[in-house]
């Protein structure tokens, strides 16, 4: 299961500086890139979340909400769609940033055992 993730940790830090930061993510994301190849040995264009999920095979939930404003929902439906294992996606529309536990407990405990009977044979 993965709450309000990301699928590009590139896109999502430009998404970020220019959003949350109000700055151009140009030369700032190359610069950014180069520093941490330098200084970590890997870049943020190494974070290419949908490959690594599907290199995983494994049957996967995605939960969400509508109204975060620190992941865009646009990521959920991205990586939903490109996705070949089994898999599931629930939007809560009243959530913000990994919220939908606290916004609506009931219906995510609901959608988290039926993905587990249905999809991975559990719960």
């Amino acid at each position: 299961m993965e709450d309000s993730g990301y699928a590009d940790l590139y896109d999502e830090a430009k998404f970020r500086l220019t959003h949350k930061f109000h700055l151009p993510a140009y030369p700032i994301m190359p610069v950014a890139n180069r520093l941490a190849h330098v200084r970590a040995g890997y870049g943020f264009k190494d974070g290419r979340i949908l490959q690594r999920v599907i290199d995983g095979g494994l049957p996967i939930l995605m939960i969400h909400g509508s109204k975060d404003q620190t992941v865009p929902v646009r990521n959920a439906h991205t990586l939903y769609d490109q996705l070949p294992q089994q898999k599931g996606l629930y939007i809560d529309p009243d959530a913000g940033h990994v919220e939908a536990i606290r916004t609506h407990p009931d219906r995510y405990q609901e959608v988290l055992d039926e993905f587990l009977h249905e999809q991975a044979g559990l719960a």
